[in-house]
């Protein structure tokens, strides 16, 4: 298995028997989230959050308190550190199993089908080999870039 480079770096690779194990890091390590098999505990897919301008602009993936009424689900957020910054957001493949379907949702969805398009989804890339990452650029509703833009709340001392 090798993951591309753009996203992670190896830093060990060992024979074991018939195998070859490999360990890799995330470029963007605080800003991207792995998804464990709850059966193997073996890395399916993995999330990166970055910015189109790399150059100063930070990101960070994190978890998120989840509403009363979906308290089983899980929730996240992203955050970037400077304002109205453009994002891209790259998915991976990680399973060594073969194909994974990977949706980013705009709206609250029970996927059933391949692609749930427009209506639901951010990408339109949504099937992955083994291996491979995607970068999604930009919104398939709209074709256009996608801005992170946050809610502030003055405080007055």
């Amino acid at each position: 298995m090798k993951l591309d480079q753009r996203y992670f770096n190896q830093v060990a690779k060992k024979r074991h028997n018939n195998h070859v194990l490999e360990s890799y890091k995330a470029v963007y390590a605080r800003s991207t989230m792995v998804l464990f098999s709850r059966e193997t505990h073996t890395p399916l897919a993995a999330l990166t959050l970055k910015s189109t301008r790399d150059i100063g602009c930070l990101s960070l993936l994190t978890g998120r308190p989840s509403p009363k009424e979906n308290a089983a689900q899980l929730y996240f957020q992203g955050m970037l550190n400077m304002p109205d910054q453009n994002f891209s957001l790259v998915i991976t493949n990680l399973s060594e199993d073969g194909m994974v379907n990977f949706n980013v949702l705009h709206t609250p969805h029970q996927v059933s089908e391949v692609d749930p398009g427009p209506t639901y989804g951010v990408n339109e890339v949504n099937e992955l080999h083994k291996s491979q990452s995607y970068e999604i650029v930009a919104d398939q509703r709209t074709n256009r870039s996608m801005v992170l833009k946050g809610k502030t709340e003055s405080k007055i001392d």
